[in-house]
């Protein structure tokens, strides 16, 4: 209502504007000009309405002061009315309790309930496994068991592997100064040479594909696998990835293809074919014409972890460098890895496949030692040790030369008289 008050001066200078306008018109109006006559002629037609106009503003701003003083009034009454409901209210409402004073929550206590996290029961099968210490979170419990099988049995992560494309981006890891270097055209051709070892298959595709898409094909000239008296069977053969390459070298051991040790190879007989197609050599030209300095270790008779079965403990090859095998937990890689040969050798931590290296064979020392060694072949041969072992799988393992043990005691690896522990090595080649 207050709205109507403010604009009543507005009002107001209107009408009083609008009283000299008329005024002027009315005038000039009166005004009569006679051929160049300065005589003013006076109507009383002007006068009258000029009286008559002012007695109307009179009335008109009467009327406005008569409004106003009524707007007040209301203002007034409406303003009495809010302050009565006011006083009302509060008689009618009862007053409100005071709430006892709560006591603020530590900070810390506040953030704690916040921040810490609901811990989540783990789903891993094999929580110990080093395969799934940063892997396989999202993994069923079938998938689980399949991958550490398959961990167990190559030692790297071969469920993964084959989920990995065979042509997969891999990073250029080559020096700088090598990806300066310029090659003139003519380079002479290669061939590139694969010797495996009961390796994964799709570890052993994407080799072959990798050699294929990143060689230049006026520069490759033959791919010659060779399967190294594999035991698990797996062979790789497939016109399509040697369709690239102008031969195809395709080898094994020859007694895995010519004997049947109690492995189950499946039917090869597509792979034959294949080989005489391709006019593949066989692996005795290979070791005579192409690779004379391999030691074809065609007497490996079995290979892995050496494992204590009263103890559950492995044979290890122990601080490197060193000459002193030692007892220790089963992990089987590679310090861990024997190899046995028909011969009587026990190679431990790796096997040289050259003829001119020499391998590390465990050694009674003798002269009542019961700490066993760990030397080069030929320099304990020269130092008259014991490297030859009588051994059966699942039973003793007794020197030829002193007729001790190896055996654990208190954790320790040692040389003493046979008491009859049991020993088992992780894979078979062949029966011996």
């Amino acid at each position: 209502m207050r709205v109507l008050g403010i604009k009543q001066p507005v009002l107001i200078f209107m009408i009083i504007g609008l009283i000299f306008y008329v005024h002027r018109v009315y005038v000039k109006s009166g005004y009569e000009d006679a051929a160049g006559s300065k005589k003013e002629v006076e109507d009383p037609r002007v006068i009258k309405s000029l009286s008559d106009l002012e007695t109307s503003v009179s009335h008109l701003y009467n009327l406005l002061k008569a409004f106003e003083q009524k707007q007040d009034t209301m203002q007034k009454l409406l303003e009495e009315d809010v302050e009565q409901r006011r006083k009302a209210a509060e008689v009618v409402q009862p007053p409100v309790q005071k709430l006892p004073e709560q006591k603020e929550e530590p900070k810390a206590k506040i953030e704690e309930k916040q921040e810490t996290p609901v811990k989540k029961k783990s789903n891993k099968l094999f929580p110990d496994s080093p395969l799934f210490k940063e892997w396989g979170g999202n993994l069923s419990a079938d998938e689980q068991r399949e991958a550490q099988s398959l961990f167990d049995k190559y030692g790297y992560n071969v469920f993964l592997s084959d989920r990995l494309p065979l042509d997969r981006a891999i990073a250029d890891t080559r020096d700088k100064r090598c990806l300066k270097k310029t090659y003139p055209k003519d380079l002479p051709s290669i061939g590139v040479v694969l010797i495996y070892l009961n390796e994964g298959l799709s570890i052993l595709k994407r080799a072959l594909r990798s050699i294929i898409d990143r060689t230049p094909k006026n520069l490759l000239k033959e791919i010659i696998l060779v399967d190294d008296n594999s035991s698990n069977g797996v062979y790789v053969s497939s016109e399509s990835h040697y369709a690239t390459a102008k031969s195809c070298f395709f080898v094994q051991m020859p007694m895995l293809l010519e004997h049947n040790h109690g492995i189950d190879i499946g039917n090869v007989t597509e792979r034959k074919e294949l080989r005489k197609r391709l006019n593949c050599k066989s692996f005795k030209w290979y070791l005579e014409n192409v690779y004379p300095k391999l030691d074809p270790l065609d007497n490996v008779v079995a290979y892995g972890g050496m494992k204590n079965l009263d103890t559950n403990m492995c044979i290890d090859q122990g601080p490197v460098p060193g000459n002193t095998p030692i007892a220790y937990n089963c992990h089987y890689y590679g310090p861990q890895m024997t190899y046995f040969r028909s011969n009587g050798e026990l190679y431990i931590g790796g096997i040289k496949s050259h003829k001119y290296n020499d391998n590390r064979c465990i050694a009674d020392i003798g002269n009542k030692e019961t700490e066993p060694g760990l030397f080069n072949c030929r320099e304990a041969l020269q130092k008259k040790m014991g490297i030859y072992w009588d051994f059966t799988q699942g039973k003793e393992l007794k020197n030829r030369e002193t007729k001790r043990c190896l055996e654990i005691k208190k954790d320790t690896l040692v040389i003493q008289e046979c008491s009859g522990q049991r020993w088992e090595v992780q894979h078979i080649i062949k029966a011996f």
